[in-house]
């Protein structure tokens, strides 16, 4: 299911802006993952977006509806970019990572989008994915992830 941009940031933006007030921020979490992840539950949107919920899957598959295709991705790297970066401390955030995956040479290119990934063991997981290139005779996608 792919999202248009201007939903995405509204979205994110609502999301972020709730995680900063806590008073606020649970009916607002709760009502926006209920509309992203089609199932109500506070819990399972703050611990989804988590790179401990990621990292048992590296090297699974998820599954991605881009238009009429199905396109069956790997995920092949998480990179902690608070670790990797020269000034850590400039980075805000509790959080900071983004996830790598790769799609075979065949699959169609996917634009710069939201897709809700299925997983088998996480259902499903909208993520905004963007095209990072080619590389070892596949197509490389990036979602960055950023808990304030």
């Amino acid at each position: 299911m792919a999202t248009h941009r201007r939903q995405f940031i509204k979205t994110a933006g609502i999301f972020g802006f709730s995680l900063g007030l806590p008073a606020l921020g649970n009916y607002v979490i709760a009502s926006t993952a209920a509309r992203l992840l089609g199932r109500a539950g506070v819990e399972n949107s703050r611990n989804l977006y988590k790179k401990a919920t990621f990292v048992p899957h590296l090297n699974s598959t998820f599954r991605a509806q881009a238009g009429s295709s199905t396109i069956n991705m790997k995920l092949i790297k998480i990179v902690d970019v608070k670790a990797e970066a020269k000034n850590p401390a400039r980075i805000k955030g509790t959080e900071n990572f983004s996830l790598i995956f790769q799609a075979p040479r065949t699959a169609a290119n996917m634009a710069d989008n939201v897709y809700e990934l299925q997983h088998a063991a996480l259902g499903p997981v909208p993520l905004f994915l963007v095209g990072v290139g080619k590389l070892q005779g596949g197509r490389r996608y990036e979602a960055v992830v950023s808990r304030l």
